[in-house]
């Protein structure tokens, strides 16, 4: 989309999830950033995107996404839960 998460009150981007069953048909993409390392692909059919947010839970990314190895687990997280049915 086209609005920074940061940007975003919590409460905002939390409840946001709220409307997803009734608002199937909305499908905004995400605004291209010039010199941003392309998004990896969603693999659906498998756990990539659990295996990602414990990843980032059990080392700290959370705190500190520094590091390379948050930050290709995050966008990893980012592109299931963007293009993977989910609950």
């Amino acid at each position: 989309d086209y609005c920074p998460t940061d940007d975003l009150p919590s409460e905002i981007e939390d409840g946001f999830h709220d409307f997803d069953s009734s608002c199937a048909s909305c499908d905004i993409s995400r605004m291209y950033q010039d010199g941003m390392p392309d998004c990896p692909t969603a693999t659906c059919s498998d756990q990539s995107g659990n295996e990602a947010y414990a990843f980032l839970v059990d080392n700290g990314c959370s705190t500190d996404c520094s590091r390379q190895v948050c930050q290709e687990a995050y966008l990893t997280l980012r592109v299931v839960h963007d293009d993977c049915d989910h609950d």
